[in-house]
């Protein structure tokens, strides 16, 4: 316990952004002491036995605060334990299982790390199953939830007219890319939809301040619990867009893309799971995860830490408690895989 606890200190002591873990890289493979399988950029890789391909991930990247980097989603106390349970499995490794240990980088931000590795390392695709345990505030020490997380997607929506000066600003012509940039991001911002959250969070426009504005930008996020609002939720906005366009000659146009899968546990391993670990309760949050991204069947656990602080505040921490149980949990998980997964 001791070296958990050491671990996850180091590690928050050389909190980095995402892409930018040289340090926290580094510190991993002087811990661990073995040659990776696979690395590249940040990223690494490590693998233990021989069979049925599983992989278990961490994430190595902080979060700018406004006292400097930190680990504010529990990322420190996750490597740590990842850490230890490599460490474990490579004196004891499960038979019939060969587990890759995914130690991932900017699960923050963009580009996505998890996509990085679903495109950068082949034997990804071929894993039966993938497994990660996130911090979770307010419930009980240790206490496992088996959540769904919503598809997130990203919309840019452009204007483009042309600009005047402000003493042309009530001839018959006059357009105001402002105007209607704004009058989409009240309609979008205003409606209330029940399967799927449409937010417009950044409205930008103009040229100069003696002018009427010619160009406009609206960008904003989606949010969606099923594939059906998802799709009802693109179908909504391009419509809006449509029916915009149709007032005006300002070309209007929108970039749509789609980013978070949703993310939703296997069914029949998470029922097998809840028979060896304390999966407590379940959870539905319009939330978005980038595990979502890696390529395979999923179990995505979230553990409580019995702390108050919300997760990205400046004062959150993951307790030795939690620590000690999220390690107990990975080594669990290990000696159960025949157990949870179908071979």
């Amino acid at each position: 316990m001791t070296q958990l606890i050491t671990r996850k200190q180091t590690l928050e002591k050389i909190a980095e952004l995402g892409w930018r873990e040289e340090k926290t890289r580094d510190y991993i493979k002087r811990e661990l002491q073995d040659t990776p399988l696979w690395e590249e950029k940040t990223a690494l890789i490590y693998s233990i036995g021989k069979g049925t391909p599983v992989f278990f991930r961490a994430e190595l990247d902080g979060l700018q605060t406004t006292a400097g980097v930190k680990h504010v989603c529990g990322h420190a106390a996750h490597l740590a334990s990842l850490m230890g349970a490599y460490e474990y499995f490579t004196s004891s490794p499960p038979a019939g299982f060969q587990i890759y240990f995914v130690f991932q980088p900017c699960e923050e931000g963009f580009p996505s790390g998890a996509q990085f590795i679903s495109d950068s390392f082949p034997e990804i695709k071929k894993c039966r199953m993938g497994f990660a345990f996130h911090a979770f505030p307010s419930e009980k020490t240790g206490e496992l939830i088996n959540p769904v997380f919503a598809s997130g997607d990203y919309f840019e929506i452009k204007f483009e007219g042309k600009g005047t000066h402000i003493k042309n600003k009530y001839l018959p012509r006059t357009t105001d890319a402002l105007l209607l940039a704004s009058k989409l991001a009240q309609t979008i911002n205003k409606t209330k939809k029940k399967d799927f959250l449409i937010n417009a969070g950044t409205l930008t426009a103009g040229e100069t301040p003696n002018s009427i504005a010619g160009n406009a930008l609206v960008t904003g996020d989606v949010r969606a619990l099923t594939d059906t609002a998802r799709a009802a939720a693109e179908q909504w906005i391009r419509t809006e867009v449509a029916k915009l366009q149709k007032t005006t000659s300002v070309k209007i146009s929108l970039l749509y893309s789609t980013v978070y899968p949703i993310l939703k546990n296997n069914k029949r391993a998470i029922q097998r799971l809840e028979k060896i670990l304390p999966v407590k309760k379940k959870l539905t949050s319009f939330a978005t995860e980038d595990f979502s991204l890696l390529p395979t069947e999923k179990i995505f656990l979230l553990v409580g830490t019995g702390e108050k602080q919300d997760l990205h505040e400046v004062a959150f921490t993951f307790p030795e408690k939690a620590l000690e149980k999220l390690y107990g949990y990975w080594i669990t998980l290990g000696e159960n895989l025949q157990e949870i997964i179908e071979v």
